[in-house]
């Protein structure tokens, strides 16, 4: 079916980089105001927003990989390539459609931010200049000035799905008066998840270190090489539990229970390590352990109130 493929189109496995996000900075956001977030119209509405900037930011990148010629069949080998949604045979949709999806998804996008800025009790410049910035670098990522073609779309997902996003949340769902803490509150939760939602784009750029350097490309793999990305890798993966455990010993002792995905990320790893065939499917895997992580960080911050150090 057509429909079915359009939304294959979306990555939807990318989502929990949108998600996650958005739930642990309105647990965070919970904590400090004491508001059930849940119960806030507000918060389903982030849900909403964020996963169609993701969407729209998936398909835009979907449609100038193509047209720059970076996802295309390898003429020597045959091979795929990473983002094979516009080769032919694969899905049944058009170029021309992907790209007005993604317009789509960023209008639905701005729909959801006009309604919480615009009803919302604390609209304020500051929090939609955070959206703004989010959906600007989100699309320009690919398109126009192409910052992931010049070693920078590394740095655009960090920011967009961990310190945008979440303070982006946190102050629509608490107000403008947390805006100079906001930052202070959310550091320690945004790092491991912006940390993870880069592994899943670094596990991509270093796939396709070849493909890139044939088309021209220019990302922070194909600059580092693949041992020394490997390297990046694993310190990332290393860093986002030890925030874990910080969180756990001195925040909400809960958050402990992310640990228990430990054995998914060394299976990451040692996928990373083995390169080749292995790394075909690890953008997908790193998702698949963003997960269940970011679920139990949620969980942690949401229903525990103290550091496993306070309890002693």
């Amino acid at each position: 079916m057509v429909f079915v493929d359009y939304i294959i189109a979306t990555r939807p496995w990318s989502f929990t980089a949108a998600v996650i996000p958005v739930l642990v900075a309105a647990a965070a956001a919970e904590h400090h105001a004491g508001i059930p977030f849940w119960q806030l119209r507000d918060f389903w509405l982030l849900i909403a927003l964020a996963v169609c900037v993701l969407a729209g930011a998936n398909l835009t990148n979907t449609y100038y990989d193509h047209v720059n010629k970076i996802d295309v069949v390898c003429a020597k080998t045959g091979a795929m390539p990473g983002d094979p949604t516009l080769v032919p045979k694969q899905l049944n949709v058009t170029a021309a459609g992907v790209r007005a999806l993604s317009y789509v998804m960023y209008a639905a996008a701005c729909a959801c931010a006009f309604v919480l800025l615009e009803l919302s009790f604390f609209v304020a410049p500051e929090v939609a200049a955070l959206f703004v910035a989010g959906v600007v670098l989100s699309y320009f990522y690919t398109a126009g000035p192409a910052l992931k073609y010049k070693a920078l779309g590394d740095v655009v997902i960090f920011l967009c799905f961990g310190p945008l996003l979440m303070q982006f949340a946190f102050l629509t769902l608490v107000g403008l008066g947390t805006f100079g803490v906001s930052s202070l509150v959310l550091f320690p939760y945004m790092i491991p998840l912006a940390l993870l939602t880069e592994c899943i784009l670094h596990a991509n750029n270093a796939r396709d270190i070849e493909a890139d350097r044939r088309a021209g490309a220019t990302t922070l793999a194909g600059v580092l090489g693949f041992a020394l990305s490997r390297l990046l890798f694993l310190g990332m993966i290393g860093a986002a539990y030890a925030f874990v455990v910080y969180i756990a010993l001195y925040l909400h002792w809960g958050a402990i229970f992310a640990l228990l995905t430990l054995p998914l990320a060394q299976g990451l790893v040692s996928s990373f390590g083995q390169g080749g065939a292995s790394m075909q499917e690890l953008p997908e895997r790193v998702a698949q352990t963003h997960l269940p992580f970011g679920l139990c960080l949620f969980a942690g911050v949401w229903l525990t109130e103290m550091g496993l150090l306070a309890m002693v």
